[in-house]
């Protein structure tokens, strides 16, 4: 898993930067069994296209219930 951190010129919100929030979220996600994937893999024009467009928030295939999580998995892994 590449460690990848985002980075906001000047905190805002009481001193909480998007990318604190974004890790803390990422590590939880993680601890929890989660795979994390590097979003220039999955992007539009990455070498394992999982979205359209770069507006596209989620991954179609699981919101449509065309992959399950696990299914997720198993393919990811494959890629590998």
């Amino acid at each position: 898993m590449a460690d990848i951190r985002y980075t906001q010129d000047k905190p805002r919100y009481g001193g909480f930067s998007e990318d604190i929030v974004e890790s803390a979220a990422v590590d939880h996600i993680c601890d929890l069994g989660w795979t994390f994937l590097d979003p220039a893999d999955i992007a539009p024009d990455g070498p394992k296209r999982e979205r359209a467009s770069y507006g596209d928030a989620i991954i179609p295939k699981l919101v449509s219930g065309e992959i399950r999580l696990k299914d997720a998995e198993e393919i990811a892994e494959a890629a590998e």
